[in-house]
């Protein structure tokens, strides 16, 4: 693109986020976009292949540390707010009476168990696996369901390509045309993506063919030809679904949703009751939530309070001045922990820090490392199994902690992690094998030996 062109978008961008700063502290402001010569981009970006490039664009973002306690966080909040939430149980019927859904039959995973719930009104947030329930949709209904699901897959490499977040285009794609690519620096290495694949069965297996991570391979290597990234550079895969239409050309990605779609199913076989919710930016969740309740109440004509949640913190997120906060979590900490190690539990558990604190100073034990990882403490597990609705070690590794964020723990990890569920939750041997199995095979077949 030309400098006058990306100028012109870079000052639109601006305007449409003049107030990203809003309510934030001085040490979290974004600072404006600028254009940038070719050679700041070289330095930026030292394995960039820059043969072809005249300059870049410059722009400001944030990035989530830790996106599963950021899910978390959104139920917890949720249950201290005065709801009940259930972990581990899946749908298995909705309660109709006189054609209106008044509840769902659930079972319970762990005890095999049905339990009926009975409800006002029913919102399915399941996204894509929503559209599983073609019984209950009529006509219209089903003209906004989406007709092609987008496999979204983002690659994590065990090394890191570029110092700061970019988008470069790549070349080798199917469709033989060229597409944006996004790099950015995350823990020990990067993240690369997004693909997006047409997925047309809804399903829980999503993962990549070889063809398809070949192809993936390629276009990394055609934006940084001189490192030559292969499979081994793989630690983990990100996948999940997207509602999307076809593509226009064959073999293009195909065309994700732009607008989250909210349906009140008031046809076909039940006459209300039941919403479902197809989401389509976690960055819009908050509103997105705010507009369902609104529905919901104009649906049992209940008149509800004005949402506070823009202005409520999360679980976690009690913080009103940042930088004291983290003086107070280093002043409290740095004796025992080093700089790096502290900074890591502030990221993940926020304002929670203080329970793990008083643990570490009721057993000085819970101070020490998790045996083969260098920055995780004892005093994270006991928090988590005695807080936060740990039932696996996948939840306890890769959905609580981020020790498994990024890879595969090393084995006396998974090992010791396994011995502390084991004791708290009282499993038996083979359930106990059962977990570490299920682990492992959250990872990439050669990552995880």
């Amino acid at each position: 693109k030309s400098r006058l062109f990306m100028g012109l978008g870079m000052m639109v961008y601006d305007l449409i986020a003049f107030d990203r700063n809003k309510g934030l502290d001085a040490c979290q402001n974004l600072e404006l976009t600028r254009i940038i010569s070719a050679e700041q981009v070289r330095k930026l970006a030292t394995n960039l292949d820059t043969s072809n490039i005249t300059g870049g664009a410059s722009w400001f973002d944030a990035q989530v540390y830790n996106s599963e306690r950021l899910v978390l966080a959104f139920i917890m909040s949720a249950q201290r707010a005065g709801a009940d939430v259930f972990n581990y149980v899946r749908k298995k019927s909705y309660i109709s009476v006189q054609g209106k859904i008044t509840g769902l039959i659930v079972n319970d995973h762990f005890t095999g168990q049905d339990v009926q719930i009975n409800a006002k009104a029913v919102v399915d947030c399941c996204g894509p696996w929503a559209a599983r329930d073609q019984e209950f949709i009529g006509t219209t209904s089903a003209a906004r369901q989406p007709k092609l699901m987008a496999r979204a897959v983002n690659l994590v490499l065990n090394r890191q390509l570029s110092s700061c977040a970019l988008g470069a285009n790549t070349s080798a794609t199917p469709d033989g045309n060229s597409r944006l690519m996004f790099i950015a620096p995350w823990r020990d290495g990067s993240i690369v993506g997004t693909w997006y694949y047409p997925q047309t069965a809804v399903d829980n297996d999503l993962t990549l063919s070889e063809d398809e991570m070949s192809q993936c391979w390629l276009q990394i290597n055609s934006v940084f030809p001189a490192l030559q990234i292969t499979r081994a550079d793989v630690t983990q895969v990100h996948h999940g679904l997207q509602p999307a239409e076809a593509a226009e050309k064959a073999q293009s990605e195909p065309q994700l949703w732009r607008h989250t779609r909210i349906i009140n199913s008031t046809e076909g076989s039940i006459s209300g009751g039941l919403f479902w919710v197809l989401g389509v930016k976690l960055t819009t969740a908050r509103a997105t939530a705010e507009s369902v309740i609104n529905k919901v109440a104009a649906y049992l004509h209940t008149d509800v309070s004005s949402s506070s949640t823009s202005v409520t913190a999360l679980y976690g997120g009690d913080i009103k001045d940042k930088s004291r906060f983290e003086k107070e979590c280093f002043n409290a900490l740095l004796e025992s922990l080093s700089a790096e190690t502290i900074t890591r539990l502030i990221r993940n558990y926020g304002s929670n820090i203080s329970t793990i604190i008083k643990l570490c100073e009721n057993d000085s034990s819970l101070m020490q490392f998790v045996p083969g990882v260098d920055d995780a403490i004892k005093a994270e597990l006991t928090f988590i199994i005695e807080h936060e609705m740990v039932y696996t070690l996948s939840d306890l590794l890769l959905r609580r902690t981020d020790i498994g964020s990024f890879a595969c723990p090393k084995s006396e990890t998974i090992e010791y992690c396994a011995d502390v569920m084991a004791e708290s939750l009282h499993w038996e041997g083979q359930q106990r094998a059962e977990n570490i199995d299920e682990l492992k095979r959250k990872y990439p077949t050669w990552s995880c030996m």
